[in-house]
């Protein structure tokens, strides 16, 4: 598409000339007739023409005002066309530079390559016509969109006609790739530009070919968009009267057609936004010229415009739904000045370190520190701390950070002229300036920050390169900020980085660990790296540090070594099929630099011994590199490498980099799943990781040692200011224990946290009798059926439970088996299944539960062979089995005091389905009566881009339907335990789940009755700690433990204690009042969550977060491991996944 399509309006007519005093302009064209060019011009008549090039000379001189147009137009002779193998591609012209025709040896690694043209010929002549063109692009993965120019704003409309409506991903070749991202999404192509050769570009496609996971990353961008494409010819000249009609007697004069085209962002076709994405409007890009006027939204995009205002065109008009929220530390459009390096696909990766801003983004949990929705909740504005309970001393694992009172961070500007590409030639050139010299500044290429302002708001520095070039170098204050801002928060992480970089301490992912002090567990070839888990954040009303101790778990074992023995295992036949599956995805780690890598492909075609070209153009063998570089001589050179897909650091938006990894030289990372199922090595583990109260105070203590005994970490923390303080101690609350309610006995448990004991003497509150149902077993376990039975008879009896004697079906050890079994012996009567599965269940346990989930729903219940082996411990496994198909079958079997009536709560939990990482699986689980004992439980599976439920009013709606059936009324009050939030969600869940759940509660309520509604989120995984302190020594805080002040956020937040830890540390839950409408005083909330925790049947005892979490967590874990769809709504009313 030639981006030079412009409305020529004329700006001028002959009643208007004459009252200027000057005559009409005659006509240039000759004669014609009346109210065409060169005919005789009516008073207020106005000519318009529509161009797609610069207006011809003769027309040029009819028009009242001569346009402007300057682009950089250039044309070439047409040539045949180039395509690579597996690529479909129709062209025109060849683009000047780039990939020319006649060099065979660039796509030589591509054979049976495709031709196609509109006419036929070319090299092989296989004409396509326009009613077959998206069937047959349709075929292929990749279609090269290229243009026959490369110029600014000259974007090929095959683009959008052909590759994006085919489902084909384009390669481009045209404009840079910030041009084209102003059109389309930047996740949407692959550009020529991002690859040093064609070479490259082909061993890049090659491996998306290979690698389905990341070729579908390229079509995330149409969860939230679809292409639209305009009418040619039609639109613009509607639009052309529009213009007309709106600009009255007077006409549009366009003096400069380059920034008109800026504002009005042409293009043939654009790609509209589906709806409003959670907290932000629908955005639409690309519209074509002549766009005067804003047209009308579609129905629900009312924050939506068809073109941005002549002011707006510093948006980005395609960003994606959610990248507003991860603004830059730096000011707006200072980010794309960040410099990056040339992309290499075969070059061993050597980090040079992480950027100041962390690739440009605000820290996830630091966006989530601008959600504060207490002081619309009248009820907690003032107060939200609890009186109940009694008072409890705790010290905690925070440390304060003392700032002077006024102390600011000064946030700078930086530029060059002429501009440098080297983000370390402009650091050094600023740090050699003596007016920064004695200044404490950190510096990421592009912005400066400082602990003290400069004199000037602009300040220009000249330096000089080793090459005697001047740059000149200006440094403007954008900000001013205050130790609570955002951006502040941020920023004290990164110091705290670097002190830990003085303390010789690498980092992993988020966490801090010590290479140099491994613990070693040498029977499973294991190592553990200590270290620490950092943060530091704003608390209630001051700056706190907050650290936990954590180790990385790295396997003595290299990948070569892994994949040596899987070839003797496999054998050769299947080797490299298996070796890709068990090795791809995994985490590995290099200890010549002590970063990880994910495995995203093995090229099986490379080797040590072969070349790669280096950053300065010269090649080098994979063995040579090594031996030069980090001095390691390669034993194996026959060895494949592994290939790593390496996400960019800075937001430069271009494609990720492949590197190469020697497998002799990667330690596998973290534990396989056979090692987690090895209770012997797991216990080792723990032995090691899960440290006492005193051991972790140990660990904190020496922490706090080393920074305080470092000078130069010591140095840097006082250059800003800083000041590490001491361990924060508070007053926690302990509230009381509950009852627990069961038929006829009301027990208090001698042990609050384990009632198991109990449950073997008193019965339950209900159930049904079972006595239509089946086993299922192989021949071998047949004998391990009558002592099952006899002591589920023996258990069943005194709770209550009624078990009559199975059918029993015999089976071959095989899926197949049992799967045909149950189908044919299945039917409307049968209550329940249970199946004997042999020692590795994982193929069985998925059909079985698949079947009896979805397709013919009845309640099952697995059982392995060597559980029932275990004859001492038989009739506690009995119980357990008697307790989970009591559930299956719909019974309750105990209760707490619930003092509110009429309340319903619920759990929501979402989590990713195993096989396909595109879909959501999100679970909701509701209680359905007032004693909270019987349940409603719903999956869905949905198509999103972040972990956010879209479908919690069909959810509610039908849980609410469900209340109203057994109740005959709605619930007064309903309270959502939301778990599951990462993050930086906590404003989607806000503004786009909670409105779900509010128009759900409005429709299924009548008038006055209207239920109320309160919104949970909650967290497990948290670095808060507490203990108490004994005499010299600390230990766990006990059960009921509750935190309200001084360690919680300035929101309507508390911490809550509710299991035990036999061995290690507890850990809280952290719990957050998003919504509230219910009103209900702290206290009560708090109080309310802890019964909540007692009442999760598969385990006598009380559990870390309230049962409805639990139930939806073990109900979305269920379809997103084993069933991978929906189950039956047959089943809704029973706990059919315990």
């Amino acid at each position: 598409m030639r981006r030079q399509e412009a409305l020529v309006v004329t700006a001028g007519t002959a009643a208007e000339a004459s009252r200027d005093g000057e005559q009409p302009r005659p006509p240039g064209l000759g004669c014609r007739a009346r109210a065409e060019p060169g005919g005789p011009q009516e008073p207020r008549q106005q000519w318009k023409t529509f161009l797609y090039c610069e207006p011809h000379k003769r027309i040029k001189e009819v028009l009242e005002e001569e346009l402007s147009i300057k682009r950089d137009e250039c044309h070439v002779k047409s040539t045949p066309a180039v395509a690579l193998d597996g690529i479909w591609s129709i062209k025109r012209n060849l683009p000047m530079g780039g990939m020319m025709p006649g060099q065979q040896s660039r796509n030589s690694s591509l054979p049976q390559a495709k031709y196609y043209s509109r006419h036929g010929g070319l090299r092989i002549g296989k004409p396509v016509p326009a009613s077959g063109l998206l069937h047959t692009v349709a075929r292929y993965k990749f279609y090269l969109a290229f243009e026959n120019s490369q110029h600014v704003d000259y974007i090929t409309e095959k683009l959008w006609r052909n590759a994006f409506l085919a489902g084909a991903v384009p390669v481009v070749l045209g404009p840079d790739r910030a041009n084209y991202e102003r059109f389309v999404p930047r996740g949407s192509f692959i550009h020529v530009d991002d690859f040093p050769s064609a070479a490259s570009l082909a061993a890049y496609l090659l491996f998306l070919d290979r690698n389905l996971a990341v070729y579908r990353r390229y079509f995330h961008w149409r969860r939230s968009y679809a292409v639209h494409i305009t009418s040619f010819w039609d639109e613009p000249w509607c639009r052309t009267c529009q213009a007309v009609q709106t600009s009255g007697d007077q006409p549009k004069s366009i003096q400069n057609l380059a920034s008109w085209f800026e504002r009005n962002m042409s293009g043939r076709a654009r790609v509209r936004a589906r709806g409003i994405i959670p907290g932000h409007g629908a955005r639409e890009v690309g519209c074509a010229p002549g766009d005067l006027t804003a047209t009308s939204a579609s129905p629900g995009d009312s924050q939506s415009s068809s073109i941005a205002s002549p002011g707006d065109n510093q948006a980005s008009s395609i960003a994606s739904p959610g990248d507003n929220q991860a603004s830059s530390i730096a000011s707006p459009g200072d980010s794309q000045a960040l410099s990056s390096g040339t992309s290499s696909i075969s070059q061993p990766h050597d980090d040079g370190g992480r950027t100041f801003t962390e690739r440009g983004k605000v820290r996830r949990d630091v966006i989530d520190l601008s959600v504060c929705t207490r002081e619309k909740l009248a009820h907690v504005k003032d107060c939200k701390a609890g009186s109940s309970g009694i008072p409890l001393q705790l010290v905690t694992n925070l440390f304060s950070l003392d700032l002077p009172q006024d102390w600011q961070l000064y946030q700078y500007h930086v530029t060059y002229s002429p501009d440098l590409a080297s983000r370390r030639l402009r650091i050094a050139l600023l740090y050699s300036h003596s007016k920064l010299l004695d200044k404490a500044k950190a510096f990421d290429g592009t912005i400066l920050f400082l602990s003290e302002k400069l004199d000037l708001k602009v300040t220009e520095l000249t330096s000089e390169t080793q090459r005697g070039e001047t740059v000149t170098i200006t440094l403007t204050l954008t900000t001013q900020l205050s130790s609570s801002s955002p951006v502040c928060i941020q920023f004290f992480s990164v110091i705290f980085r670097k002190i830990f970089k003085k303390l010789k301490m690498y980092q992993i992912g988020r966490n801090f660990y010590k290479p140099s002090e491994p613990v070693e567990i040498p029977q499973y070839k294991l190592s553990l790296w200590p270290g620490f888990a950092v943060s530091v954040s704003r608390f209630e009303s001051r700056l706190l540090l907050n650290a936990d101790v954590s180790y990385k778990v790295l396997r003595n074992e290299t990948v070569l070594e892994f994949m040596t023995d899987l070839c003797l295992r496999t054998g050769m036949s299947h080797f490299t099929e298996t070796c890709q599956k068990q090795l791809v995805g995994l985490i590995v780690l290099t200890r010549y630099n002590n970063k990880t890598y994910r495995i995203d492909d093995i090229d099986w075609s490379v080797k040590p011994t072969h070349a790669f070209q280096k950053r300065d153009g010269s090649e080098i063998t994979y063995m040579d590199y090594y031996k030069q570089q980090y001095n390691i001589t390669l034993s194996d050179l026959n060895q494949p490498v592994l290939v790593s897909l390496l996400k960019r650091k800075r937001k430069d938006s271009s494609e990720p980099q492949m590197v190469h990894l020697v497998p002799e030289l990667c330690f596998l990372t973290g534990l396989s799943s056979q090692a987690t199922s090895d209770f012997h090595l797991m216990k080792a583990v723990a032995e090691e990781t899960r440290l006492s109260p005193v051991g972790r105070q140990q660990q904190l203590a020496r922490l706090v040692d080393d920074i305080q005994r470092n000078q130069v970490a010591r140095l840097e923390l006082e250059t800003w200011g800083l000041h590490f303080g001491s361990q924060i101690s508070l007053t926690g609350r302990v509230v009381p224990s509950e009852k627990i309610l069961l038929q006829d006995h009301t027990c208090q448990p001698a042990t609050a946290a384990d009632w198991s004991k109990d449950m073997r003497t008193c019965k339950i509150l209900s159930s049904q009798p079972l006595s239509r149902w089946l086993i299922v077993c192989c021949n071998r376990a047949e004998n391990l059926i009558e002592g099952l039975m006899s002591c589920l008879r023996r258990v069943g009896g005194p709770m209550g439970f009624n078990v009559g004697y199975p059918k029993i079906i015999k089976v071959d050890e095989k899926p197949a088996a049992f799967l045909r079994a149950i189908q044919l012996h299945v039917n409307p009567d049968v209550q329940l299944v249970m199946c004997i599965l042999p020692s590795n269940p994982k193929n069985y346990y998925d059909s079985i539960k698949k079947y009896l989930s979805s397709d013919c729903p009845v309640p099952s219940q697995c059982v392995l062979t060597r559980t029932l082996t275990k004859q001492g411990m038989m009739m506690s496994v009995a119980t357990k089995i008697a307790m989970q198909m009591t559930c299956k079958l719909g019974g309750e079997l105990w209760a707490v005091e619930i003092p509110l009536k009429s309340l319903m709560v619920a759990g929501i939990d979402i989590c990713r389905d195993a096989l396909n990482k595109d879909v959501v699986v999100v679970g909701f689980v509701a209680s359905i009566n007032s004693r909270i004992t019987r349940w409603f439980s719903r999956c869905v599976l949905q198509r999103t881009a972040a972990d956010i439920a879209d479908c919690l009013k069909v959810c509610l709606t039908g849980a609410l339907n469900k209340w109203y059936k057994h109740n005959h009324d709605l619930p007064s009050r309903i309270i959502i335990y939301r778990d599951g939030v990462g993050d930086g969600q906590l404003k989607t869940v806000l503004d786009y789940e909670v409105p779900q759940l509010l128009s759900s509660v409005t429709e299924c309520s009548s008038g006055a009755s209207s239920s109320r509604l309160s919104v949970v989120v909650v967290r497990k995984r948290c670095l808060l700690r507490f203990f108490t302190e004994t005499g010299h020594t600390v230990q766990n805080p006990p059960l009921g433990t509750v935190v309200d002040s001084e360690a919680t956020r300035a929101e309507y937040d508390f911490y809550l204690v509710s299991q035990t830890a036999n061995r290690g540390t507890v850990s809280p839950t952290y719990y957050n009042i998003i919504y509230d409408d219910n009103g209900l005083k702290p206290d009560h909330m708090q109080r309310l969550t802890f019964k909540l925790c007692h009442l999760y049947y598969n385990w006598q005892g009380l559990i870390s977060v309230p049962a409805p979490c639990q139930y939806a967590h073990k109900l979305t874990f269920l379809v997103a491991q084993s069933i991978h769809k929906e189950p039956s709504l047959e089943l809704s009313d029973n706990l059919f996944y315990l």
